[in-house]
């Protein structure tokens, strides 16, 4: 008898990015200062005291660890991270989900444009999700 070839598939529910992540009594998450469209600084280059993001998956039970990296709009790797241990799932009303946070300290955008947040599951390039986010400068006040 043959084993059948069962492809993994992950599939992204949502991303929050915001300033602080925390997770509270009662199995509750707090997510402090959301970014909407796209983080927003005073000058470029410019280094955030704390980054978070905030990822939600269907189930991926099947995952045992999980690597994450941050690109610059001109393919610079600004953070890599070792492979990791996926922690335990959790279920919600619609079954079971996987959440994962990634929580960076002194992040440095050294440009405007699009970033990439990749995300390398069980060190297989076939299951990478590569998720956009812009940083942009803030525009001055009209009239000033």
């Amino acid at each position: 008898m043959k084993e059948k070839n069962i492809k993994k598939k992950i599939n992204l529910k949502y991303l929050i990015i915001c300033d602080d992540i925390r997770h509270e009594v009662g199995n509750k998450i707090s997510l402090i200062g959301i970014y909407n469209e796209s983080i927003t600084v005073q000058t470029i280059p410019f280094i955030l005291p704390k980054l978070c993001f905030h990822l939600v998956f269907d189930s991926f039970d099947h995952i045992e660890n999980i690597e994450m990296k941050i690109i610059s709009p001109d393919n610079q790797e600004l953070f890599s991270s070792k492979p990791s241990k996926v922690e335990k799932l959790q279920n919600n009303d619609d079954g079971k989900i996987s959440l994962l946070d990634l929580i960076l300290g002194n992040i440095s955008f050294p440009k405007e444009g699009l970033y990439r947040l990749i995300c390398i599951f069980d060190e297989n390039k076939d299951l990478t999700q590569e998720i956009e986010f812009n940083v942009q400068k803030e525009k001055p006040a009209i009239g000033k």
